[in-house]
């Protein structure tokens, strides 16, 4: 049985940080804060804006880890649609 030709699952995402308003070289603690604030943010527009919310926590999974900021500040870090 043959395989469906794949599509290209992973891009590079512009602006992880730029959506946090954080530095590059923003403590782990900067960047909780950053995701607490823009988190609540979005939670509290009437109504609430699903489509921030999801890109908001996504960034933060990012930045989040170590082992994931790591390939992200070097430009080799691709997410999945």
């Amino acid at each position: 049985m043959d395989k469906p030709p794949l599509k290209a699952p992973f891009l590079p995402h512009p602006g992880y940080r730029k959506l946090l308003d954080v530095a590059p070289s923003a403590p782990s603690s900067s960047i909780e804060e950053a995701y607490r604030e823009k988190h609540r943010q979005a939670e509290e527009a009437i109504p609430p804006d699903l489509e921030r919310l999801t890109s908001v926590q996504d960034t933060y999974t990012i930045l989040a880890n170590p082992a994931n900021r790591y390939p992200y500040d070097i430009g080799t870090f691709r997410y999945r649609f």
